[in-house]
């Protein structure tokens, strides 16, 4: 998030990739593959850009240690870090697991629960993968009802339909991003590299121009 007046120039995602649209060697639309997760890791669960980038924001990702699920930075010093509790078949519980108040579940209003039986069943499907460090996993997260888990530049997170998910201002551009990537804890033993690597986002429009955006195009991993 940014505060105060933002001069910082923003880069917008190539929405051709927005869609996470997957098709078979046949044209026609296949099965994502199911999302590559490591049960036993915990992970912070990224925002996967497709609004605007301003490139002095810091990177954003799920927070669930106030009463409800919102956007924190990687570095705050507990609520960052979740556990998904995988129930078979796709469906995940989300467990948040650094607060010094105790392990607690993200439930249907996105307010946070200490107790399981409040918890929300979720199914995690594969996307395209935004950064793609090592361990990443690029997934939507939508309720059993198909509403989608999508955040916007101030910071909220909300579920709602895809539809609404994918409305544009005036200039075309994406109010809501509608996806996540899942990073390792183990992240956080080449911190700086991992922020680097944030910066360095991937898929910038092609209208990028060093002569008047500022130095080299950015590296792609």
């Amino acid at each position: 998030m940014t505060t105060g007046a933002d001069t910082s120039p923003a880069i917008l995602l190539d929405t051709k990739v927005s869609r996470f649209s997957t098709k078979g060697a046949d044209g026609n639309a296949s099965q994502a593959p199911p999302p590559d997760i490591n049960p036993r890791s915990s992970y912070f669960i990224g925002v996967w850009r497709r609004t605007p980038y301003h490139v002095a924001e810091f990177p954003m990702c799920l927070s669930g240690l106030g009463g409800r699920a919102e956007l924190k930075g990687y570095d705050e010093a507990e609520g960052v870090l979740w556990l998904p509790l995988s129930e078979g078949n796709g469906s995940y519980l989300l467990q948040v697991q650094d607060c010094a108040s105790g392990k607690r579940w993200l439930t249907a209003d996105l307010k946070m629960t200490t107790q399981i039986e409040e918890a929300l069943r979720v199914n995690l499907t594969s996307v395209p993968p935004f950064r793609g460090g090592p361990g990443d996993v690029a997934v939507k997260i939508s309720t059993m009802h198909g509403k989608v888990l999508v955040s916007n530049e101030a910071g909220a997170v909300m579920f709602m339909n895809q539809r609404e998910a994918d409305a544009r201002d005036e200039a075309g551009v994406y109010l809501y991003n509608d996806a996540w990537e899942l990073s390792p804890e183990e992240i956080l033993e080449m911190s700086d590299p991992f922020l680097d690597r944030y910066m360095d986002i991937t898929r910038f429009d092609a209208s990028f121009d060093p002569e008047t955006d500022g130095g080299e195009e950015p590296r792609r991993p």
